[in-house]
């Protein structure tokens, strides 16, 4: 793990940590051990290059926050599921998945949530198209 420095963010938000993807799992299984029992937040930045997957921990006994970052690779965007750890990231996977089209591996039930059945595409990566019309509401004709 690779704490980096936090001079940007808010003075309450804690460390950020940079974690492998291939060690996520058993990183949170030692957050969890260690008191951080709430998984606030998981969230998705496109980077362009790659994807970056946040994860935002917060411990109530201990009265601290903890952020976690992961890289993915901007062609096979792929991180095992950390939902047997954190039942509530299943709602976040599932909405990451739905707008940046990252696959959790092992996930209980990874479809679509926010974006209609047979929606194609995901709506938040950078290099998206639409290619429905109802979404070209300010283009001029």
């Amino acid at each position: 793990m690779e704490i980096t420095d936090n001079k940007t963010l808010d003075a309450s938000s804690g460390p950020v940590v940079e974690v492998d993807k291939l060690k996520i799992l058993e990183v949170v299984s030692v957050l969890k051990q260690e008191g951080y029992d709430m998984l606030l937040c998981l969230s998705c930045v496109d980077c362009s290059d790659c994807f970056e997957i946040v994860y935002n921990f917060y411990s109530t006994f201990k009265k601290k926050s903890l952020t976690v970052k992961i890289k993915l690779d901007r062609e096979y965007p792929e991180v095992v599921s950390v939902s047997s750890v954190y039942p509530c990231a299943n709602w976040y996977e599932r909405e990451v998945f739905d707008l940046f089209g990252v696959i959790f591996a092992n996930h209980p039930d990874l479809q679509r949530l926010l974006m209609p059945e047979g929606w194609e595409g995901y709506p938040l990566r950078k290099d998206y198209a639409p290619n429905d019309s109802r979404l070209r509401w300010n283009e001029r004709r």
